[in-house]
């Protein structure tokens, strides 16, 4: 057995089961095992990234990104359309994977597929043109088949809407599969 292969055994239980004794380490995108871990011989505290996790760095659980309504975006009085709101969610959710390092194609080309199991959106106060809006996406739960979204749209700090999504993940034939371990990490399963 290599020295290699005998670290990704030893430590795979610390390094995706227990994400506070990870460290990321260099720009080979390679992990450390904390030198707290007694167990783990010193001369193999190193290990480098499963190929799975190319295009995975660090799940995060919250980011904001900034909007601004489109003409074509509203309905005759000039308001944002309510449909609009939900597509702003997504615009969210798809960038705070991309923050994380992440990417809807590459899980897509892997056969993973996300879809809507449930949405709603709550409508406070509506967005007009040319608006700059802050979209607010939280992952609030993940458990393991689905994940769950939580939205602000806000305008100069005034929330103009929340919303809820939450999502499934299936295969190319539409069966369930579980949540990928990455995507638990830092997300916090439930």
């Amino acid at each position: 057995m290599t020295k290699m292969r005998a670290a990704r055994q030893m430590t795979s239980r610390f390094l995706w089961r227990n994400p506070r004794t990870v460290a990321k380490h260099g720009p080979a995108n390679r992990y450390v095992i904390c030198r707290s871990i007694r167990r783990v011989p010193e001369s193999l505290v190193t290990i480098f990234r499963p190929p799975e996790l190319d295009f995975f760095t660090t799940m995060l659980t919250e980011h904001e990104i900034e909007i601004r309504v489109r003409y074509q975006e509203t309905d005759p009085m000039g308001f944002l359309h309510h449909s609009t709101y939900l597509t702003y969610f997504e615009i969210g959710r798809t960038e705070l994977l991309r923050a994380s390092g992440g990417s809807y194609r590459k899980m897509e080309e892997d056969g993973l597929l996300i879809v809507v199991a449930k949405a709603e959106v709550r409508y406070r106060k509506p967005a007009r043109y040319d608006d700059l809006l802050i979209v607010r996406t939280k992952v609030t739960r993940v458990t393991a088949a689905k994940i769950e979204h939580a939205y602000q749209l806000l305008r100069d700090g005034e929330i103009l809407a929340v919303g809820n999504v939450t999502l499934a993940m299936v295969d190319r034939s539409g069966h369930i599969q579980h949540i990928p371990d990455w995507m638990q990490m830092e997300a916090g399963r439930q």
